[in-house]
């Protein structure tokens, strides 16, 4: 089947925020995608009867959800504009479209290195930063995991679950670093089922309900990003595949042991 999105999440009835999850606005809303219409694009072009887009009915495992049960398995998708692909909670245009637009730039600037790439690129392949970033190598990598800091941040607000946001506002407002989030980076290879886009998030919660540790997979056919999210750093993944910009390293590596995450 061609175009399937497979285990993008779910949309919810309603969500515990009314107001911007990042400044806390309370006008001038839009919404946030957490699968762009750009990374459609970039692995399936549009949507079409030749090329449907469905999504997947998946539940993520220990998400607290509000979610109505889905009575469609895969769900036809009509364009790449449709709000399924969006956060339920709100964003203001301003941290929309102003203040996180480099941070989606970031992404879709790595995204598009890849893409060039992708055929020769093996399962522990190593890609040098300044050339994915040549200008400004340090303040791109920055940017790059504050995109996924966004992402992380939307979906918590979106779940309910019992984790203030205030930390992941500072480091956006301000464009610094997140120290609770690391990131690996992994290239699929012979896969039995085509995935066009999947998202899987899974949490860890503690007996009073907290967030212990939160690990996101977000797929584009065979290019595959893992975002953990920990309180503590001893729950967070260390080593040379472990990506945070503060650990001034100069290589994107590709961990081959996640090659087999699917």
């Amino acid at each position: 089947m061609v175009g399937l999105a497979r285990n993008v999440r779910p949309k919810k009835i309603g969500s515990a925020h009314q107001s911007c999850w990042i400044c806390g606005a309370n006008a001038d809303f839009t919404q946030e995608h957490f699968v762009k219409r750009s990374d459609i694009r970039t692995v399936l072009a549009s949507p079409s009867l030749n090329q449907p887009l469905y999504v997947n009915s998946w539940r993520p495992k220990g998400i607290p959800s509000t979610s109505r049960q889905a009575t469609v398995r895969n769900k036809l998708v009509r364009g790449i504009r449709n709000r399924t692909f969006c956060f339920d909670s709100p964003i203001c245009k301003h941290c929309n479209n102003t203040l996180t637009q480099p941070y989606d730039d970031a992404w879709r600037e790595l995204l598009a290195h890849v893409r060039k790439y992708q055929r020769k690129l093996s399962v522990d392949e190593r890609i040098r930063w300044a050339t994915v970033f040549p200008i400004n190598t340090q303040q791109r990598l920055k940017e790059l995991q504050l995109y996924f800091v966004k992402q992380v941040a939307g979906l918590i607000a979106d779940s309910g679950m019992n984790t203030p946001l205030v930390e992941f506002q500072r480091a956006m407002q301000n464009a610094t670093t997140f120290p609770h989030l690391r990131i690996e980076f992994f290239i699929l290879r012979g896969r039995a089922q085509p995935i066009i886009v999947r998202t899987a998030p899974f949490a860890t919660l503690n007996a009073s309900g907290d967030l212990v540790r939160l690990v996101y997979e977000y797929i584009l056919r065979d290019f595959g990003v893992r975002i953990t999210y920990a309180k503590r750093a001893i729950h967070l993944p260390t080593g040379k595949f472990a990506f945070d910009p503060s650990f001034g390293q100069k290589w994107l590596n590709c961990n081959p042991a996640l090659s087999t995450t699917l």
